[in-house]
């Protein structure tokens, strides 16, 4: 899953020197230091124009950007997180007035150099350091197995259908929703789903994709069109995605240029 951290000029050395990102305060309480895990800050953002807190400060803390690649079951969105760990409704809300607490996300262990994949400069376009990910480390499994199964999803959707992909826009609310692309048989069954997130919600990061098929209409080229098709609206990050054993077995099949998913 690909992330972004902003740090200063005056700080970099000292990170690439360590070796990673280091965990600092997480801002859980107004009053006592440390009342939460320490955490590394991140965000989907790939830029610091919504403010993200980084203001205020003696170093330009919007300079310099690193691009992550992290296990997406190693990072929680900041809300959910913050409110698991006990913030107090009025100092959480006081802290997204910084902007763009939509995007953040937190980590509660150190990112590694390894999972740097960049670091720029913003100031000058120009990278500082780069790393390329390979596509055999791209289709590795990072999650077990699908979080839902097939009969708790298919009853979200429209039925029947028309034969053939089809799209449904799932609203979350009114400003929020899930492009769905739905694939019904000749009977109009449906039997495969495909949901790209082109925004950020509660669960899943913009960009995010994750396909579902039903279990006996499994291996019949249901996903590969499903993916095809979502990669030509759409063409989401193969960098960012997590998925399934099944899921790198058919990535690992197809184009490098398709999309990584949960099958």
């Amino acid at each position: 899953m690909k992330l972004y951290h902003y740090t200063s000029p005056d700080h970099l050395p000292l990170i690439v020197e360590a070796g990673y990102l280091k965990l600092v305060e997480s801002n859980i309480s107004r009053s006592r230091e440390h009342a939460g895990p320490d955490v590394v800050w991140l965000t989907s953002s790939p830029t610091p124009a919504a403010g993200h807190g980084l203001s205020g400060s003696r170093n330009d803390k919007k300079r310099v950007r690193f691009t992550v690649d992290v296990d997406r079951r190693s990072v929680q969105k900041w809300r959910a997180w913050a409110k698991a760990r006990g913030i107090a409704s009025d100092w959480m809300n006081e802290l997204a007035r910084a902007g763009g607490s939509g995007t953040w996300w937190v980590s509660e262990r150190p990112i590694e150099s390894s999972q740097w994949i960049e670091i720029l400069d913003l100031s000058t376009g120009q990278p500082l350091a780069t790393r390329s990910v390979n596509q055999e480390e791209q289709y590795q499994p990072t999650i077990p197995f699908l979080a839902y199964s097939w009969e708790s999803q298919v009853r979200q959707y429209p039925q029947p259908g028309l034969s053939g992909i089809q799209y449904f826009k799932g609203d979350l609310s009114p400003t929020v929703w899930v492009d769905c692309l739905l694939y019904y048989d000749a009977t109009g069954e449906l039997i495969g789903i495909l949901n790209h997130y082109p925004m950020d919600n509660d669960d899943e990061v913009a960009g995010s994709v994750n396909v579902y098929v039903r279990p006996d209409r499994q291996r019949q080229g249901i996903a590969t069109q499903l993916i095809d098709e979502c990669a030509r609206r759409w063409a989401p990050n193969p960098a960012q995605q997590a998925y399934t054993p099944s899921g790198a077995a058919l990535l690992n099949s197809m184009s490098t240029n398709r999309p990584q998913i949960r099958d």
